[in-house]
């Protein structure tokens, strides 16, 4: 009699569980996709409307033509994907010819703040330049992706905000050039920022590093010392 009881209540135990689960994974699933797309769609501050694509959702067909033809259409889209692009390659070559960063690859930046000096590169002129930031900061749209169109001479230029201290990943990418190129980032309390433009960063770097070197013996010192004669 005991062991059917404890039987039973096994199995109840076990249903419950069972029944608890089903209830609880779906929510979990839920509540981590909205986390997901929090965190790789439009941050704050961007205009309601349809879904934004995100990271992995694959990009438009790159069609010049058409987008010639209705450029605001094209260019006021939030897409990522559009940085890894590629346009078939015209007939007698063999490479797209590279995408190329003007001025400075890596940057120190102040947190939270505007670039000072916006990012830029050089692509065929009148094509498409899709900029993408791999970890957090905005664009002019409030988004973590643009695409402009490259001027008559090829170039493109964005302003870019970062948020809190940490490193900065920005993509640069057009469909019709070999890419994508990178930008990295490292946003700096501004206190920290003025030591490492000053040179104030670098001079307490070497004179504590002449410090810990001069405590210990010079190396031509043990050299000129005499050993005793053995005969």
């Amino acid at each position: 009699m005991t062991r059917k009881i404890s039987v039973r209540f096994t199995r109840s135990v076990v249903v419950a569980l069972v029944v608890v689960a089903a209830a609880i994974v779906p929510t979990w699933g839920s509540g981590m996709s909205r986390l997901w797309n929090s965190n790789h769609s439009a941050p704050k501050g961007a205009a309601n409307g349809p879904r934004e694509p995100t990271f992995y959702d694959e990009a438009d067909r790159y069609d010049l033509a058409a987008i010639r033809r209705d450029p605001s259409s094209y260019y006021r889209r939030s897409v990522p994907s559009r940085v890894w692009q590629i346009a078939p390659m015209p007939t007698g070559e063999k490479q797209h010819e590279e995408l190329l960063i003007v001025g400075q690859r890596f940057r120190f930046v102040e947190a939270n703040g505007r670039l000072p000096v916006p990012l830029t590169v050089r692509a065929k002129p009148g094509r498409p330049v899709t900029f993408t930031a791999l970890d957090q900061g905005r664009f002019a749209n409030g988004r973590l992706s643009i695409t402009i169109p490259a001027d008559e001479d090829g170039y493109a230029t964005i302003d870019f905000w970062v948020s809190d201290m940490g490193d900065f990943r920005v993509l640069a990418g057009s469909p019709e050039n070999h890419g994508p190129a990178e930008f990295t980032l490292q946003a700096l309390p501004a206190a920290e920022l003025h030591d490492v433009e000053s040179g104030e960063y670098a001079k307490r770097y070497l004179a504590a590093k002449a410090k810990r070197v001069g405590k210990k013996e010079p190396l031509g010192k043990a050299s000129s010392r005499k050993e005793p004669r053995t005969n």
